[in-house]
């Protein structure tokens, strides 16, 4: 059964992806975007560690699974996202090149 902590883990692990699709369509705010997700990936493996210790110093369940769960997440997101904005921001710039030439 999944309890409401496990549901709230997840529906603010998912936070930055809204945020970073949002934020991916301004040119002018690539590096913050690119820097923002890098960020969010290394914040997400330092909670993974700190879950692990926390399974190690034998914390029960309530306590390493949600650092776990974001610890998995938010590297996942951060890297896959980082990719995909690359290739839109690729894409705005070959846009506006056509748009000078034409």
């Amino acid at each position: 059964m999944i309890s409401h902590l496990q549901i709230a883990t997840v529906r603010y692990a998912l936070v930055p992806h809204a945020a970073f699709q949002g934020v991916a369509w301004r040119v002018d705010r690539r590096g913050f975007a690119l820097g923002a997700l890098t960020a969010i990936a290394l914040l997400g493996v330092g909670s993974l560690v700190a879950g692990a210790i926390a399974l190690e110093s034998g914390q029960p369940y309530g306590v390493y699974y949600p650092q776990w769960l974001l610890g998995g997440l938010c590297p996942a997101l951060g890297f896959f996202l980082k990719r995909s904005v690359s290739k839109r921001y690729e894409q705005f710039e070959l846009r506006g090149m056509q748009a000078f030439d034409a």
